[in-house]
Parts: C-alpha cells; sequence; structure tokens
C-alpha cells in the first residue's frame, strides 16, 4: 500500500466507520437465511463483528486493496467487501453441510 492511501486510512474516524459497519453487517446477515442455531450465528463460529474486523483488515494487510481514486467512498467500499465476505461465507463448504435439527417448544431435538 503506498503512503497516499496509509495516511487516508489512519486519518479516518474509525469508531464512527466501524459502527456503521456493524449494523450493515448484522443487517445483511440477519436477512439471510442461514443453516445455524440462529440468525446471529454464522458458519464458522463467526458474527457479524467479526465480518467486519476481517473486511477492515484485509484493507490494512493489502488484502484487498481500497483505490481512494477510483473508490473515493472507504465506508462504500468496506460495505462491498462485507457483502463479498458474507457471500462467501454462504457459499461455504462449512454453511452448506451444517443442517439445522427441528427442535420443541423446550429447545430440545
Amino acid at each position: 500500500m503506498d503512503k497516499k492511501t496509509r495516511d487516508l486510512l489512519e486519518q479516518q474516524d474509525w469508531d464512527r466507520i466501524t459502527f456503521d459497519l456493524i449494523n450493515h453487517s448484522k443487517a445483511k446477515t440477519q436477512r439471510l437465511n442461514w443453516n445455524t442455531e440462529s440468525r446471529n450465528d454464522l458458519p464458522q463460529d463467526k458474527t457479524a463483528e467479526d465480518i467486519v474486523y476481517e473486511a477492515i483488515e484485509r484493507i490494512f494487510s493489502g488484502k484487498r486493496k481500497w483505490d481512494p481514486d477510483k473508490d473515493p467512498d472507504l465506508v462504500k467500499y468496506l460495505k462491498s467487501v462485507i457483502d463479498s465476505l458474507i457471500s462467501t461465507l454462504m457459499k461455504s463448504a462449512n454453511h452448506r453441510n451444517l443442517r439445522r435439527f427441528p427442535e420443541n417448544e423446550k429447545g430440545v431435538v
């Protein structure tokens, strides 16, 4: 990552950005039908928050390259990374092979 991009990242209001991204990730994951016990429990023991932090880490590590000239809105770009991570998780073998067992009114199979 070049110095200009690194400086732009370091100047961001990460508290506000993280809050916005967590809301986005929670809304997105709760709309989907996961084969887990609840919509808050994602495959691979991930949470909506985990996905946000993974997206941010990928930007800082250079695994996902943010180009501020092409995508000036960092939050919008990070939301697209989050959407991609959620899509990958939904398509994962871990999710496809996981089956929820039916429960009775006491929560027992």
